[in-house]
């Protein structure tokens, strides 16, 4: 199956490698745009001025850039990034479970937890986009044309999807 006629059009379609890549794909990417846009209300709710708010985010993307680039360089060194992912979600999944239980939780927990939800989530990113996720979803296409076709159909479903559910306006 090495031509996209009509036959491999729909085995394409049909893959369900792709759809569930897709969303695992618009999980990783929500995270991201979540951190974005709510960790300076999160950090204003707990009490700061807006100002001061923008300002105590700053900590919260060095850390989760050190460890991304540290995870990044282990990774490398020992040829094993699934696993990465992996804990990366689990700990950010951890940081959304303490946020999730705001209401018993010390002011200084709930920062922890945005460094937390931050860092796990920069483990699966690089540069706003998870490739470590996307080339582990991708090595296991075997004809180009399903290689190729199952990476626009990730980045543009995903990127239709965000759309459509991307906030508007100023939060802080």
């Amino acid at each position: 199956m090495n031509r996209l006629d009509r036959r491999a059009t729909r085995r394409v379609f049909g893959d369900w490698k792709i759809w569930c890549g897709t969303l695992m794909y618009i999980g990783v990417v929500c995270s991201s745009y979540a951190g974005s846009f709510f960790i300076p209300t999160i950090i204003r709710e707990m009490g700061y001025t807006a100002e001061r708010a923008q300002v105590l985010t700053i900590p919260v993307y060095v850390v989760a850039t050190l460890v991304s680039v540290s995870v990044a360089w282990v990774a490398d060194r020992i040829q094993h990034r699934y696993g990465f992912c992996i804990a990366g979600v689990v700990v950010a999944t951890v940081g959304y479970a303490v946020l999730l239980n705001y209401r018993s939780v010390t002011v200084g927990v709930k920062y922890f937890a945005l460094f937390l939800v931050v860092s796990g989530g920069y483990v699966c990113q690089v540069s706003g986009s998870p490739l470590p996720l996307i080339f582990f979803l991708l090595s296991s296409f075997s004809p180009f044309f399903l290689f190729s076709f199952s990476l626009s159909f990730l980045s543009s479903l995903s990127l239709i999807l965000l759309r459509v559910k991307m906030p508007r306006g100023s939060f802080y």
